[in-house]
This record gives C-alpha cells, structure tokens and sequence, in this order.
C-alpha cells in the first residue's frame, strides 16, 4: 500500500493544529485557513484516505442555490475559474471555499474540524 506524501503531511499537521488551537472562533479560523483545501490536492493521500479528504472537500466545496424567493433549493458547486485560464487541476477560486464556510452554522464547521482532525489522526498514523 502507497503511504501518503509527505506535503499532505506537513500541511494538514499546519491546519489541524491551527483548529486545535483557535485564536477565534471556530468559523471565523476555518475561514482564516479555507487555501489549504486548494493546495492539498487529494492525489496526495494514500488509497485508505483520499475518500476522507475528498469527503470533506465536498463539504467545503459545496453552496446551496437559492431560489427567487430566498429559499434554499438545491446544492451545486461552486463555479470553477473562468474559461481561458489554464490550471493543472479544477480547483475553486481561491475566495470560494471562505464563502462556503461562511454559509455553515457553527455546529456544521465544528463537525467540518472533526473530521479534519479525525483525517489528520489516520495520517499521522501513516508516518510513526
């Protein structure tokens, strides 16, 4: 089995220390911290953890649409980068992941830090 690379390593250690150590609020840090999910590119974890990462890049990627009236009606992805710009991988504007964070409640970004803690956890295991 194919451990996961090192870079995931040090970066999500970075994050994960940051949400166990917040300097305000819960929301206010994952907002603070919302580029690590643009540089940590799921292809970096092993076979055991790339559907963790990739589960909780769903939450963050994720907005609800809403409706004329102001309801929420369904949840679509966020736009990527406009056409014409070349990038490596799809990824969203950097800004859109913030945004997406600033739609939860607290009770969703404190499940949202679980799991990135509960993820980190599994990777450290991966390195000792």
């Amino acid at each position: 089995m194919k451990k996961s690379n090192i870079f995931a390593y040090v970066e999500l250690s970075k994050l994960a220390k940051r949400l166990q150590e917040p300097a305000t609020t819960l929301k206010e840090e994952l907002k603070a911290q919302s580029a690590y999910f643009n540089i940590i590119p799921a292809k970096y974890f092993s076979e055991t953890l790339v559907g963790d990462w990739e589960a909780i890049l769903q939450r963050v990627h994720l907005q609800p649409e809403y409706s004329t009236a102001g309801r929420e009606a369904t949840s679509a992805k966020v736009p990527s980068r406009p056409a014409g710009r070349p990038t490596a991988v799809s990824r969203l504007p950097m800004n859109a992941a913030a945004l997406a964070i600033e739609q939860m409640s607290e009770a969703e970004c404190s499940k949202l830090a679980k799991q990135i803690l509960a993820l980190f956890q599994k990777l450290e295991k991966e390195f000792v």
